[in-house]
């Protein structure tokens, strides 16, 4: 996942994206830290992660959205990610992040609904 959040990093070279910058960059350090991942519960984590790639995704660069895509598949297949118990607030639960993350999936075009659906 650090490998992806520091593509997105580079590729949000431009001004316009800076705030796909600052947020990668924010999720790769929480990720290289072992003390913040200790300190960390797996819902901050997930949505600390799943901000950048949210707003790739809302770029519509196609490059970004490529990342993006590759990012929640390895969001959702890292164990890092998933806890042995759930928070009472049904908000934090994984399944409601993701579905947060992509209340816009109908603005995508058809391709892109189809590998997030995947």
């Amino acid at each position: 996942m650090e490998e992806l959040l520091e593509q997105l990093y580079k590729e949000s070279s431009s001004i316009k994206h800076a705030f796909i910058k600052e947020s990668s960059l924010k999720a790769k350090e929480i990720l290289e830290s072992q003390a913040n991942l200790m300190k960390c519960p797996p819902y901050d984590l997930r949505a600390t992660c799943m901000k950048p790639l949210q707003e790739a995704l809302e770029t519509k660069n196609s490059r970004m959205v490529t990342l993006a895509i590759s990012g929640f598949h390895k969001l959702l297949r890292d164990n890092q990610f998933y806890s042995d118990y759930e928070e009472p607030d049904e908000s934090k639960w994984l399944p409601s992040q993701l579905l947060a993350v992509l209340q816009t999936l109908p603005t995508y075009s058809e391709d892109i609904q189809v590998e997030l659906l995947k």
